[in-house]
């Protein structure tokens, strides 16, 4: 980028020399002599102080400041002896987190030096940028000492002498950024106050398809009006951070109750519901929000963020999610799921068992592939929490490929239909299309006799690549499930865009349907719907005489449930079965 023709750029040969040739440093000299440092030392000192013009502070290696020159008294409206003796964090107008001054520690220790560009928002919340340069000086047998030079100024093109890039604020936005938040946590974390804190993460789900659907400009737009709409909401003592592109953050360092924040945040999500009118356009944003709070549900400050980002992986848009110590212990489970899973495929101990599907009559009509495993640690893994952390971490299409390999290897499939659970995260990966056509094609994989139950209702209904692919399944036979019908608010805009075969009714419903008898009012509808949409239907969850006797009343087709049988194994399966 060339400099502006009406600017200059003071870091020239003819700049640099000036610092070096400059001799306003005799204050300077007196401060370093209290040192009593050897001559070949003081050198080194003076070498670097001839950048009087710059603002200059020495500090030992526990970041208290040694000596200071005049210029950065100047800037700091302070004397010397109000900056002498004190920590460096407590006198400059910007701070650095404990990660990017852990980087910066770790190069100096290797190469002596490190150049960068501080972007950063000052005490009275103006956006500036300094060039910063740490030099460490060596003085034996002492421990070492260190130079920091800064200079404020947009004229400077730093791309002359900068080798890094500190952001402590949003260029777009002007909002502190993820570095200023975890540098405010780690100051308050340091007080150890028992005042009540509070967490809210916003995070609009739908800004991507906004920047898709419209425009990047609309974008910027929506979330500028975003943020007018939260700063707006917010009372003095709160505070907003924009930690990455679509996702917010609302912090209250000493909040009233708990209470004051939920009602705050419940007005806020509100707030952030009502449309959007830009550019003669009716925009609606998809919200979610997770909160937690300090001291009550997390014990150390740090761990806010963290627990916070939990209850947005909930993946619940429809409310607010409020931490929970059970949401954490499944987070954690995740983790160790993840951390073991490849080793659990290598040792098969991962296994696909089988569950009967049954007809009105009792008898069997298909079977479903089921995962299970048992870790000498763990215990017994739970399926959902397997998929959950394959999803989360990438690893959802290397699991579906496993599964389909196990099903293709038990052939099941040549007796009776085998119906194959999908996420449709999978039905946004061209890859597993083409590898559904490799198995039909190499491994005689019969579509005619697979059934895909499709799970994520809500991810599914938002793309139309997965109709797509839904679509290419069918025109190669295989059939298709809408799995857990009823369990999501999506469910019925499905059965108007993609061609479902089979619904398989949510087990929640026919679960204590004695007791309840609106829930039969309701599973009469959906079969009616069923059947006039031309659809099968199966209920799952059949587990009493009382259940099995109210499905085949309400007329479901099928039945799946732990009054048939739990998952077998492919040998137990046969043997009872076929």
């Amino acid at each position: 980028m060339k400099t502006e023709s009406n600017r200059t750029n003071p870091v020239t040969p003819s700049f640099i020399q000036f610092l070096n040739n400059s001799n306003d440093y005799t204050k300077t000299i007196d401060n370093l002599r209290r040192l009593e440092l050897p001559p070949e030392i003081m050198a080194q000192y003076l070498t670097f102080m001839q950048s009087a013009p710059v603002s200059v502070i020495f500090v030992d290696r526990n970041e208290t400041i040694l000596f200071t020159n005049k210029t950065i008294e100047y800037k700091l409206g302070k004397n010397q002896s109000e900056l002498i003796g004190h920590s460096i964090s407590d006198v400059i107008p910007f701070r650095l987190n404990e990660g990017d001054k852990q980087a910066i520690i770790d190069e100096v220790r290797l190469n002596n030096h490190w150049n960068g560009r501080l972007s950063y928002i000052d005490n009275e919340n103006n956006a500036k940028r300094s060039w910063i340069k740490v030099t460490r000086f060596e003085n034996p047998p002492y421990a070492p000492t260190y130079g920091i030079l800064f200079f404020d100024t947009d004229s400077v093109n730093y791309r002359d002498f900068s080798d890094h890039s500190l952001t402590y604020y949003d260029t777009k936005t002007f909002l502190p950024n993820f570095n200023q938040f975890a540098f405010d946590i780690n100051q308050m974390a340091r007080k150890r106050d028992s005042d009540v804190k509070g967490l809210a993460l916003i995070r609009c789900q739908n800004l991507s398809e906004i920047t898709v659907h419209y425009s990047r400009k609309i974008m910027d737009e929506v979330t500028n009006t975003m943020i007018r709409r939260i700063k707006k909401a917010l009372p003095s003592g709160y505070y907003l951070y924009r930690l990455s592109r679509d996702v917010f953050a609302v912090f209250c360092s000493k909040c009233k109750n708990e209470a004051s924040f939920k009602e705050l945040i419940e007005e806020l999500y509100q707030t952030l519901l009502t449309p959007l009118s830009i550019d003669s356009k009716k925009i609606f944003l998809t919200i979610e929000m997770g909160v937690v709070f300090y001291p009550t549900q997390v014990l150390e400050l740090t761990d806010l963020l963290l627990s916070a980002e939990i209850c947005l992986n909930q993946r619940d848009s429809t409310r607010i999610t409020y931490y929970s110590e059970e949401m954490s212990n499944d987070y954690t489970l995740t983790l160790q799921t993840i951390e073991k899973l490849q080793s659990a495929f290598e040792d098969n101990q991962i296994k696909v068992l089988y569950q009967p599907i049954m007809d009105q009559n009792g008898n069997l009509e298909a079977a479903e592939a089921l995962l299970r495993w048992r870790d000498e640690e763990l215990g017994a893994v739970s399926p959902l929490v397997i998929i959950k952390g394959a999803k989360e971490y990438g690893h959802i299409h290397k699991l579906t490929t496993w599964i389909l390999d196990k099903v293709v290897e038990d052939r099941l499939f040549d007796h009776i239909p085998i119906t194959i659970n999908l996420d449709a995260v999978q039905l946004t990966n061209d890859l597993f299309l083409s590898d559904i056509k490799n198995l039909v094609a190499t491994k005689a994989l019969n579509p005619h006799q697979i059934v895909f139950e499709i799970t994520e209702h809500i991810s599914l209904n938002r793309s139309s690549n997965a109709l797509n692919i839904l679509s290419e399944l069918k025109s190669m036979g295989f059939r298709l499930a809408l799995d857990d019908f009823g369990s999501g608010y999506s469910d019925f805009n499905l059965l108007t865009e993609a061609a479902f075969d089979i619904l398989k009714v949510d087990a929640t419903f026919i679960m204590g349907i004695k007791e309840e008898p609106k829930k039969e009012i309701v599973l009469k509808h959906i079969l009616q719907l069923a059947k006039e949409l031309g659809l099968l239907t199966c209920f799952e969850g059949i587990e009493s005489e009382v259940e099995l006797t109210y499905a085949r009343e309400l007329g479901s087709d099928c039945l799946q449930g732990f009054y048939f049988s739990h998952a077998l194994s492919l040998d137990d399966f046969t043997n009872k079965y076929l």
